[in-house]
């Protein structure tokens, strides 16, 4: 669960908008499974009623297609984070 919140957001971009996604499910071990979604861009035109004619199937968010498919669910909240601060660099190295 740990890999699938690291690359989804790469994965499926146009829904996370640059937000880290943490996995908090406590699920060990290896998965595998197919994950179907309708990408960002196509998924907000068939929901305006924008979509170019001829577009047929099933329409589903990432969103969507995780809680229908697998089962979880993504909760939008704060979370601590580790960071890393740079406050200082020099351009030519120094001895220790």
């Amino acid at each position: 669960m740990a890999d699938l919140a690291a690359t989804l957001p790469q994965l499926a971009g146009g829904y996370f908008r640059g937000k880290p996604m943490v996995d908090q499910t406590d699920l060990k071990g290896s998965y595998d499974f197919n994950l179907d979604w309708t990408p960002a861009v196509r998924y907000n035109a068939a929901t305006r009623g924008d979509a170019p004619t001829g577009e047929t199937g099933s329409v589903l968010s990432v969103f969507e297609a995780l809680e229908a498919q697998l089962g979880l669910k993504l909760e939008s909240k704060k979370v601590s984070l580790p960071i890393i601060v740079i406050d200082h660099v020099e351009r030519v190295p120094t001895e220790n």
